[in-house]
């Protein structure tokens, strides 16, 4: 079973976002929101695990993105979770960890840091495509990590493409994996043909790969600029 959301917030003069994800889904986190006057937020999280307690670390980091936000940078963001996420995993005894994802648009300037976090696809209309690579390793293992944070540009109609691995871990009859080809192509598939959901697109066409059905939490969450300015 899979369920996708049309999302026009926070904002379509900033951003549009799609999410679709298997259910259950207790360990991942997406989330887009307004930050500022005239900025988004744009997360995806994958806590290790699918049980409760890996539903509660993530809502923990969703509270926690949203509450730094404002006041730092995607860098100065991931920095901060990681040191109270990784105080927290302590606190509770165990050995979770997460890849985190935080990007900051601001008129067509993209700011983003990667805990981890390695897939994600920018992609104009007219086909062209880059890979974010991560800026940092995982939340939750040292609590001392400095995160690296980039800037570009963007232009309207350009589409962010950011999954979660149970998507890329889909895998077929033949033990073949969906991976990050598998989202590309049909990302690229879907932008082109000018699809208004490719999250939903590219969920349904993992879940066809693997048989109909996911082992892990999968989630797709793709976001379109739209500011001219």
């Amino acid at each position: 079973m899979a369920v996708a959301y049309l999302q026009h917030q926070p904002s379509p003069r900033i951003i549009c976002s799609r999410k679709a994800h298997s259910v259950p889904c207790t360990g991942d986190l997406t989330d887009v929101f307004r930050s500022g006057d005239a900025s988004a937020t744009i997360v995806i999280a994958d806590v290790c695990g699918k049980d409760e307690q890996a539903h509660g670390h993530a809502r923990y980091l969703r509270n926690a993105v949203r509450a730094l936000a404002d006041d730092y940078s995607p860098a100065g963001v991931l920095d901060r979770v990681n040191q109270a996420f990784s105080r927290r995993i302590a606190d509770f005894g165990d050995d979770r960890f997460a890849s985190v994802f935080v990007a900051t648009v601001t008129g067509r300037r993209l700011a983003y840091a990667s805990a981890g976090h390695d897939f994600a696809l920018l992609i104009s209309s007219d086909g062209r495509h880059r890979h974010l690579p991560p800026t940092g390793v995982i939340v939750g293992v040292n609590g001392s990590e400095n995160y690296g944070e980039r800037t570009l540009s963007v232009a309207s109609t350009d589409w962010l493409i950011l999954v979660t691995d149970g998507i890329t871990d889909a895998r077929d009859a033949k033990g073949t994996f969906f991976g990050t080809g598998g989202v590309a192509r049909n990302a690229l598939c879907a932008v082109g043909a000018g699809k208004d959901d490719p999250a939903t697109h590219i969920l349904e066409a993992a879940r066809t790969h693997g048989s109909g059905r996911f082992v892990d939490d999968a989630s797709v969450l793709c976001v379109r600029f739209s500011a001219r300015d």
